[in-house]
């Protein structure tokens, strides 16, 4: 079966999935076979029908205009155990290891227990929420998950990091915070020698770019205030 499919700058509206005629959607129909599949920069609103129901790996929903909240988003991409009542996945825990939200609309805050094993996100590496509105508290449960890039940057995310990201200091290489001024670094300094102890000491590396060494964390300006 189709295992790759590239519809990227296609002027793909929401519905495309779903053509009048058909019985099931597209995304049913290769819920077994695709494992990549690209949708950056078309005229989406939402996400598409039936997507939560393929096992993917990688997902790049980047440049559209998806004005859905965050919970709901990753609920209809990746539901794990979250899946709706009734209806199967052709998996529990999700296969996705490149998830690219990045520059689009999508609001309200992050639920909690996104990073931990229980909502199903158990093989992800790379997650890019940059460019969009998110906002709230960023999450603040984490469990052992192999994720190595966090892009969260240029959303309204607020409050404070919570030690417990120290949970990922084995794999976390990048965390991009920049451009949110009103998220704050950690409440304390040993919260912060917590959070960002990852090799050797937690330092400033290059202190004009609030970058620090995770190999870096990107941090907003005020964060270091």
């Amino acid at each position: 079966g189709l295992e790759y499919l590239d519809l990227s700058d296609c002027g793909l509206q929401d519905g495309f999935e779903t053509p009048s005629g058909r019985r099931d959607s597209l995304f049913a129909s290769l819920k077994d076979s695709l494992h990549v599949l690209r949708l950056a920069s078309n005229q989406l609103t939402r996400v598409p029908t039936d997507l939560w129901r393929v096992s993917l790996r990688t997902l790049d929903l980047s440049h559209n205009h998806i004005d859905q909240d965050i919970t709901s988003v990753m609920t209809d991409i990746a539901p794990g155990r979250n899946k709706p009542q009734g209806q199967s996945a052709s998996f529990d825990v999700s296969t996705l290891d490149v998830l690219d939200l990045s520059h689009n609309n999508i609001s309200d805050a992050f639920p909690q227990n996104i990073f931990a094993t229980n909502w199903g996100l158990t093989r992800l590496t790379v997650l890019d929420c940059s460019n969009n509105q998110i906002s709230g508290p960023f999450p603040k449960v984490f469990t052992t998950i192999p994720i190595h890039s966090i892009d969260v940057s240029n959303n309204i995310l607020d409050g404070y990091l919570h030690a417990s990201l120290g949970m990922l200091q084995g794999t976390l290489r990048m965390f991009d915070i920049r451009g949110n001024p009103k998220l704050r670094e950690c409440r304390d300094d040993d919260c912060a020698e917590q959070l960002l102890v990852a090799k050797g000491k937690s330092i400033i590396d290059k202190p004009d770019s609030r970058c620090f060494q995770v190999s870096a964390v990107k941090l907003p300006d005020t964060a270091l205030a």
